[in-house]
């Protein structure tokens, strides 16, 4: 008896360390200018280039972190390459490419390596976007900002000057 309630321990304790799981993160767009919209509405713009970026860390530090990490790095890349925007932002989980920022737990670290579950390499993101250039003089002729659903969290003032960051 003892030991069928040990080996059923035993295999559970396996599967559950085969196993991933996927948490949501929160990122503040509009800090980043990403969305994940497709197109920019009525605006013009020039696409640039895509973009993926990836990152890793330790089992015990936040999803938003992470996410917030990757987003920040793909703004750097998005200002360096000419851009003022990322579209169409997507975030890799386990059924797909999704709009929410998602990080996925490995547990198989623990189950190969225990020390090695301790490592920066447990939990992963990664996210894909389109570099984008909006048309500036456009842009103060058309509805974006609506079309957007910024106005109400940022001024114009303050999004025209994020633009030239």
């Amino acid at each position: 008896m003892e030991k069928s309630v040990v080996r059923i321990l035993v295999i559970s304790l396996l599967l559950l360390g085969m196993g991933c799981s996927y948490q949501t993160g929160i990122v503040e767009y509009r800090k980043y200018n990403m969305y994940t919209a497709a197109n920019a509405g009525n605006i013009k713009y020039e696409e640039l280039l895509p973009i993926q970026e990836s990152g890793s860390s330790f089992i015990w530090e936040s999803c938003s972190i992470l996410t917030s990490e990757i987003a920040n790095l793909m703004f750097d890349r998005s200002k360096a390459a000419g851009g003022n925007a990322l579209m169409n932002v997507k975030w890799f989980a386990e059924n797909g490419a999704v709009t929410t920022p998602t990080c996925k737990t490995g547990y198989g670290w623990f189950l190969l390596y225990i020390v090695g579950g301790l490592g920066p390499w447990v939990k992963s993101a990664t996210a894909e976007a389109s570099i984008i250039k909006l048309n500036e003089e456009e842009l103060k002729n058309t509805s974006l900002l609506q079309d957007l659903n910024i106005i109400p969290l940022i001024s114009k003032q303050d999004f025209f000057a994020q633009l030239h960051l």
